[in-house]
């Protein structure tokens, strides 16, 4: 069996990727909420609510960016 030299590089994500997450889920969540606006009635609350949610998460990642860029 051969040896293999493994560097652990960590598990935060780079500015780079939240950015991109933020701008990914912002993205999903416009489509949501114009499903809300001129979907199925009957899906309009599901989708709000979702969007909402997805972009509670959006807003987490930009959070972070700010938080290690202040330190």
């Amino acid at each position: 069996m051969n040896e293999t030299e493994v560097t652990f590089l960590g598990r935060e994500k780079s500015s780079a990727m939240r950015y991109q997450s933020a701008l990914a889920t912002v993205i999903a969540s416009a489509k949501l909420i114009e499903r809300a606006r001129s979907g199925d009635p009957s899906q309009a609350i599901g989708n709000a609510r979702c969007a909402a949610m997805w972009l509670r998460v959006a807003a987490t990642e930009l959070e972070e960016v700010v938080k290690r860029q202040s330190e």
